[in-house]
């Protein structure tokens, strides 16, 4: 658990070194997990540190960080400055357009390094956003169009010999997150109207239904990151993917949460 905490520590400070506090607030679990994956399977070096920080500033923490971490940092912007425009055009959000005049300086310099991970983003949130004013129920087409958003930034470079099983493996938890959003928010859409790829089809009122289907992207995901020849912290990875993702759906979905808030 350690392990996972340095590199938690380490894309913190990373995005905070690159890109100040407003860069810190970007920080999230799933760019931890693509550092963290791209640096076991490519064994890279690692620059240690023992360091407070604002968050922490009474006891040092230890980090490590590779050349993935800053490539995590950088997509942890753009990801960011993209989701604060589509919650600005979704549910104009004043929060969300603000946040992203901040962001919009740093995302142009991550735009300048990668290009094609930027388009990519782009390219399918502008897909994403077009499904979704239809209103129509496509749990699949959606569900696909972020899984390939993210199965392209889990691809450093397209020439590497993994970058095809990198690619499926990003596609399928990108799916898996996104579906899993949407059956967490199944309730809440339906009651203000908004869009969700889950109402009008058979998983809208049956969690056994979405349970199952989430389990089945999720199962795809982890085929396809057993094909990869990994070593270092390979126990870490496999935590994250047969039991961290769900915390969240667990949480939500537990008939004893209810009697605990109370």
């Amino acid at each position: 658990m350690q392990r996972y905490k340095g590199c938690y520590c380490g894309l913190c400070r990373t995005i905070g070194q690159q890109y100040g506090l407003i860069g810190r607030m970007t920080l999230s679990y799933d760019m931890t997990f693509l550092a963290l994956l791209l640096s076991s399977l490519y064994e890279a070096p690692e620059k240690k540190g023992l360091n407070r920080c604002f968050v922490h500033p009474t006891k040092k923490r230890a980090h490590w960080r590779t050349k993935y971490t800053a490539y995590a940092a950088d997509l942890s912007i753009a990801l960011a400055y993209y989701n604060c425009l589509d919650d600005w055009e979704d549910e104009h959000k004043g929060s969300a357009r603000f946040y992203a005049r901040l962001l919009h300086s740093k995302y142009l310099r991550v735009k300048a390094k990668y290009p094609r991970h930027c388009n990519k983003i782009e390219e399918c949130l502008t897909q994403l956003s077009r499904i979704e004013k239809t209103k129509e129920p496509m749990p699949d087409e959606a569900a696909a169009c972020f899984g390939r958003l993210l199965g392209d930034l889990f691809v450093y470079d397209p020439q590497d010999f993994w970058a095809k099983h990198l690619y499926a493996t990003g596609a399928a938890l990108g799916k898996f997150i996104y579906l899993m959003d949407a059956c967490l928010d199944l309730e809440a859409d339906r009651k203000h109207h908004r869009y969700n790829p889950l109402l009008g089809t058979d998983a809208a009122d049956d969690q056994e239904y979405q349970l199952d289907l989430l389990t089945m992207l999720i199962s795809d995901c982890t085929l396809e990151f057993e094909k990869l020849p990994i070593l270092q912290d390979v126990e870490i990875l496999r935590n994250i993917l047969f039991s961290g993702v769900w915390q969240k759906y667990k949480m939500a979905t537990d008939p004893r949460r209810e009697g605990q808030q109370a």
